[in-house]
């Protein structure tokens, strides 16, 4: 369990293994708990308004994307 306070700009960082992407995933609601709930503002996460949320949380993925065309 952990509470980010309002306005916070967060880093995820840790070992393999560590829950960064289970976080990045309840968080953006790509997952969902299996036990307990993840609250933003005292919130079940599950009742905020999907683009509300998407506005909110950005997610870097730490998979990269390459573009296969010259950007110009």
């Amino acid at each position: 369990s952990f509470t980010i306070p309002a306005e916070s700009v967060v880093a995820v960082v840790g070992e393999t293994g560590s829950g960064k992407t289970t976080c990045a995933r309840l968080l953006t609601r790509l997952a969902d708990p299996t036990e307990g709930v993840v609250r933003v503002g005292g919130v079940d996460l599950r009742e905020v308004d999907p683009d509300a949320r998407r506005a909110a949380i950005r997610m870097v993925p730490q998979d990269g994307f390459l573009f296969d065309v010259s950007i110009r």
